[in-house]
């Protein structure tokens, strides 16, 4: 019912999705020792049914898909991701190979019938080739009471919502649908935290800049002040406007070069930290982190430019009387 509804591409039943998150699950290879008690294996999985791997984006790198075949009674099978593939068969095929999950201590084993492509899955969905163990099993052989439908359209996906909300309902009335939602709705609920948390950062960060801007004006100001008389002797003596201004810039200079350099490499392991929170975060950018090292500098020169410049326009007799 939901396939037939005009521009959806592909539908898909499973457990879990990757726009959400994959649950960890332990699991055994056969050929394997059995894993000591506290020391199993985990990967994420989920149950999936055929048109998984379509809807999301993936793509098998060996074997099938599943089968309408593939159902309770028949042999059982299972689609692992290129990562786990690395790990356990380096330069083999896994093909034919077997795997077990669930109760370890009496493994039912479950062959491998295809390899698909690394994903991420949770807040990290769109950041490809994360080499993170992961496997799907057929849904007709390991169903779950809570499903989740998941559809690729052609458009854009939030017009899709009412249309899949009455093809549910004139199928099933009384079934309850929790959550109905388009992954980017997904994605950035899960993300919530981490918005706010970049929009507090660059409020703060906005905040020091100022700070920053009115403190060193502030000291240049000052500083400026005490040497009243030692600026109306050099301009007494032929100094240039230029020379006077380059006396307080070089301090200034120097010291937004100390602070810059501080928050490059404090820039470094914050950017380091959060892309272990949030692997969709899109790492470091030279060009960004260089920009703001740019900008700190150059709002430091004019907040020293703007008193440097004012003591040119002393007269120097005036200086040469100031205490």
């Amino acid at each position: 019912k939901l396939a037939e509804i005009p521009g959806v591409e592909a539908v898909a039943l499973s457990q879990d999705t990757p726009a959400g998150d994959l649950r960890a699950a332990a699991y055994r290879v056969e050929g394997q020792p059995a894993p000591e008690p506290g020391k199993e294996l985990y990967a994420g999985w989920t149950p999936a049914s055929p048109g998984f791997l379509k809807v999301f984006g993936l793509h098998l790198t060996q074997g099938r898909d599943f089968l309408s075949s593939d159902r309770p009674g028949s042999p059982k099978v299972v689609i692992i991701n290129e990562a786990m593939a690395r790990k356990w068969w380096p330069g083999e095929s896994p093909l034919g190979k077997r795997i077990a999950s669930g109760d370890l201590a009496k493994p039912e084993w479950a062959e491998v019938v295809g390899v698909m492509s690394d994903f991420e899955a949770g807040a990290g969905f769109y950041f490809p080739n994360s080499g993170k163990l992961k496997f799907l099993v057929p849904w007709a052989q390991n169903n779950h009471r809570f499903i989740s439908f998941s559809l690729r359209t052609a458009g854009a996906s939030d017009t899709y919502l009412e249309p899949v909300r009455k093809a549910i309902s004139q199928m099933a009335p009384d079934l309850a649908v929790s959550e109905l939602v388009t992954v980017e709705q997904e994605l950035a609920d899960q993300l919530g935290f981490y918005s706010f948390l970049r929009k507090l950062l660059v409020q703060i960060s906005c905040l020091g800049l100022l700070l920053a801007a009115v403190g060193i004006y502030g000291v240049v100001a000052n500083l400026a002040s005490e040497r009243t008389r030692e600026i109306g002797i050099r301009m007494a003596l032929g100094a240039r406007p230029t020379a006077l201004v380059w006396l307080f810039l070089k301090n200034g200079i120097r010291l937004a070069g100390i602070g810059a350099a501080a928050g490059l490499v404090a820039s470094y392991f914050l950017i380091t930290v959060l892309g272990r929170l949030v692997p969709a975060l899109p790492g470091k950018d030279p060009w960004m982190v260089g920009a703001v090292a740019v900008l700190l500098v150059m709002v430091a020169l004019v907040a020293c430019w703007i008193p440097a410049r004012r003591t040119t326009r002393i007269d120097p007799i005036i200086a040469l009387r100031a205490e």
